[in-house]
């Protein structure tokens, strides 16, 4: 089967004025659709640079990358945000949510951007996402006003709306307490078991990064190693229904 996503000794180089700074060099790997898979890494390693180029937000400097079987190099800026719009979800430490917005216009706020013009229709892909972070009962509030951890399942319920190929989630549970994690972590994991959508999580957290069946290290811009996790899969724990 074709890889959903096939990285070839990527390397990315950033050049200000006389200084290169080497973010990545020579990255190979593959990941299948469906997989749930954590690239793990310390601060500065390039795990972050190494996602931006796979969210085609960047361009990396050299190497190929193939994504849903077509070279990023084909892709102008125009298709690539066309791409990013209706195949990928992204999910940040940050949530970047419209704070004095309601919970059901965050979550529609990628649809605007979206062949779906019907405004019924709209509602209804939002209301079904934000149901399964468990969240209808939030779906009139401001989005300011919520905790930590309701924010991030916000921002997972925007990633999902547009049903995407992909979900890239960069250290979703770095401004949250353990508690609030775990919940944020298990959805993201039903995601993946229940839904079958492929999951590239970004961390530096051992225990966020075992909720993957496979994690990829990256050391000093390099693949330093692979892990397979052996995990009981708990899909009954998550909100989705």
């Amino acid at each position: 089967m074709e890889p959903i996503i096939k990285v070839e000794n990527i390397s990315k180089t950033y050049q200000e004025e006389d200084v290169a700074t080497h973010a990545l060099s020579g990255i190979n790997f593959t990941i299948q659709k469906g997989e749930f898979v954590a690239i793990m890494g310390p601060s500065g390693s390039g795990k972050s640079t190494l996602l931006n180029i796979l969210g085609l937000l960047e361009r990396q400097s050299s190497g190929t990358y193939q994504f849903l079987s077509h070279l990023s190099s084909e892709y102008d800026d125009q298709e690539a945000a066309k791409i990013r719009n209706e195949k990928i979800g992204f999910v940040f430490q940050s949530f970047n949510l419209l704070s004095r917005e309601s919970v059901l216009s965050n979550v529609k706020m990628p649809l605007v951007y979206s062949k779906i013009t019907n405004e019924a229709e709209r509602t209804r892909r939002a209301e079904k996402a934000i149901r399964a972070v468990g969240l209808s009962h939030r779906i009139n509030f401001e989005a300011g006003k919520l905790s930590g951890g309701e924010k991030q399942r916000v921002a997972i319920a925007r990633a999902l709306v547009n049903e995407p190929e992909v979900i890239f989630a960069d250290e979703p549970t770095g401004n949250l307490d353990s508690k609030s994690g775990e919940t944020v972590m298990k959805i993201i994991q039903t995601l993946n078991d229940k839904l079958g959508r492929t999951v590239i999580l970004i961390t530096h957290e051992t225990s966020t990064a075992e909720h993957a069946d496979r994690i990829i290290f990256i050391k000093d811009g390099k693949v330093a190693d692979e892990k397979k996790i052996k995990k009981k899969r708990r899909a009954n724990e998550g909100f989705i229904k």
